[in-house]
């Protein structure tokens, strides 16, 4: 989950590592501005990783809940403020 402050850098430098061990990575960018995290999946599936290895989610904060808890996520990255990152990691943690 990206800030809306530096989204296209944090989206590349919290991938790349994830990426490169062979994981699936999940965005969920700013909703201030969802076209930057569209463009980074661009960037991305340009760049090989075309088998939707690296998807952009837009969703409301609602539906993070049911994101989160979804068996197949195995982990979360997130920068914001403490109060929405203990929200998440509640989420996360059950």
């Amino acid at each position: 989950m990206i800030p809306f402050n530096f989204p296209f850098w944090l989206t590349f430098k919290c991938s790349m590592s994830k990426l490169a061990m062979g994981n699936t990575v999940l965005v969920k960018g700013p909703d201030s501005c969802p076209r930057m995290s569209l463009k980074v999946e661009e960037i991305f599936r340009e760049g090989g990783f075309d088998n939707n290895e690296f998807q952009t989610v837009l969703t409301s904060p609602s539906q993070l809940d049911q994101i989160l808890s979804n068996d197949k996520v195995c982990g979360v990255n997130f920068t914001g403020s403490t109060r929405v990152g203990s929200i998440v990691a509640s989420t996360a943690g059950k």
